[in-house]
């Protein structure tokens, strides 16, 4: 998929509103993700409508993700974005380190070992406590591997492909 600038990137969800100031209880598609800071814009979106606003402060509590957007200034407002989801434009997400990537990033590479034989497309990645895992479509089914750099070799966006190394070893 060809980005730019005005794509629009899925982030995260509503999951329910919490207090009576308007605060809104999320969950991101990238758990560890950074993306949610003070100041982005976002369109918050539910089925009937979407509001335009801006992210006024986010804390984290424990494992959940308390978020006060402007425009939501009570309970009652906050209540109709449940189930929402939350979308940024591509060009005002932070800027990734070298080996750093989305998942959207991730979705639809060919993997490959050395030789340049495929093994399959990533279909999502998961975010698992000890390492993230690619989950691949491959001609026997799902199978999923570590993305860890013992695995994965290298990563090029540009070319659509990912190398591996050892790939055998999940694949029965």
């Amino acid at each position: 998929m060809a980005l730019n600038n005005d794509t629009p990137i899925a982030l995260g969800f509503v999951r329910k509103p919490r207090g009576l100031s308007g605060e809104l209880v999320v969950g991101l598609y990238q758990p560890n993700s950074e993306v949610f800071r003070a100041g982005l814009s976002v369109v918050i979106k539910t089925k009937k409508d979407f509001l335009h606003t801006k992210i006024e402060y986010v804390k984290k509590t424990g494992h959940r993700l308390i978020v006060k957007f402007e425009h939501i200034n009570d309970c009652k407002t906050a209540e109709a974005y449940a189930g929402a989801e939350i979308v940024c434009r591509f060009d005002l997400l932070p800027k990734k380190r070298p080996n750093e990537f989305y998942v959207f990033n991730l979705v639809g590479l060919k993997v490959v070992d050395f030789s340049g034989e495929v093994f399959g497309e990533v279909l999502d990645v998961l975010n698992l406590p000890a390492n993230d895992v690619l989950v691949l479509n491959t001609k026997d089914g799902e199978v999923m591997i570590p993305f860890i750099k013992q695995i994965v070799k290298s990563v090029s966006i540009e070319e659509k492909v990912i190398v591996v190394n050892n790939i055998r070893d999940f694949i029965l």
